[in-house]
């Protein structure tokens, strides 16, 4: 397996997704600024568009347009093409933000972060 090019981190931590069109909810493997992984959505083929509401907590519902890049695992891969609007974008921003201080803080203590 390859090195990974990522230009934003990724975090392994389950934040609820529902998909607009259909309702189901699924909770993601991993996120990142720019896409998550849905480990058991298999609703979609590959370079589908989909609508996604993410619950960030502290904000609420942030709403998406992604697209299915990768599928593996029983599960899918969604790159973000677009937020709603840059409040939302910032808000899971500053939510990752968090996140990302709170593991660095768990490093630091040799404590194991613990998803949510």
């Amino acid at each position: 397996m390859g090195k990974e090019h990522r230009t934003t981190p990724r975090f392994d931590f389950g934040l609820k997704v529902v998909i607009l069109k259909g309702g189901e909810a699924y909770f993601t493997k991993d996120i990142s600024l720019r896409g998550c992984f849905l480990p058991t959505c298999q609703a979609f083929g590959l370079n589908d568009k989909v609508d996604l509401a993410i619950d960030v907590p502290g904000f609420g519902y942030v709403f998406v347009t992604g697209e299915a890049r990768h599928l593996a695992n029983g599960g899918t891969g969604i790159m973000f093409l677009s937020f709603k609007d840059l409040k939302a974008k910032e808000a899971l921003e500053e939510f990752l933000n968090v996140v990302s201080l709170c593991e660095e803080s768990s490093e630091d203590n040799g404590l194991r972060w613990l998803d949510a």
